[in-house]
């Protein structure tokens, strides 16, 4: 009798319930997104008078980050954020970005999705980015580490796209030219469920 009690109490512990989570990430500007250990960011290209290349980040300030985690699984991961959260640290910059490239006062969201399972390690997953109204493919490079010593996943991915493959206007004039590649990248963290507390 007191061995089956001991085996259940054991099973119990052990079982991990399917968790929604919503979690809310926000920031007060662009140099408190460079500072922070979680992030969503983008960086283009851009070459002033055909000589001068620099990369130009932006980040979400605000975003939102939606998952269900079991048995250190992730599924249905959604991540949103509005059009006007994103910064690049200049003002004229966010507005051109804002209003034409992303056609902020009609479409006020963006949208990232991954419907596969996301498991421990290194893997690349079919998603969907929806942007400007349209949705289309993107594939993600994401790397999950279970750091059970923090208790929390450390999940980092990365995807590459573009102004075309995106239907983005080219926000290029005639003294400095962007690059049509788009190179995306977060950081997020979620904790570890271990039991059913």
């Amino acid at each position: 009798m007191k061995l089956n009690l001991i085996l259940a109490t054991l099973l119990l512990t052990n079982t991990v319930l399917a968790r929604t989570y919503t979690l809310d990430r926000k920031n007060d500007d662009y140099q408190s997104c460079v500072k922070n250990d979680e992030y969503f960011r983008f960086k283009i290209e851009n070459t002033k008078f055909g000589i001068y290349s620099s990369k130009i980040s932006g980040y979400a300030k605000n975003y939102q980050i939606q998952t269900t985690l079991k048995d250190n699984k992730f599924t249905n991961s959604k991540l949103v954020f509005k059009v006007k959260d994103l910064d690049t640290d200049d003002s004229e910059r966010n507005q051109k970005l804002w209003e034409y490239c992303l056609l902020a006062s009609k479409h006020p969201l963006i949208e990232i999705n991954v419907k596969e399972t996301l498991v421990p390690g290194i893997n690349s997953h079919s998603g969907t980015i929806t942007i400007r109204g349209k949705t289309h493919p993107i594939v993600m490079n994401i790397d999950i580490n279970k750091n059970t010593k923090q208790n929390k996943y450390i999940i980092k991915g990365n995807a590459t796209t573009g102004f075309q493959t995106l239907e983005i206007p080219d926000p290029s004039i005639s003294i400095a030219k962007v690059s049509d590649e788009i190179w995306i990248d977060f950081a997020l963290e979620f904790p570890i469920l271990i039991s059913t507390k």
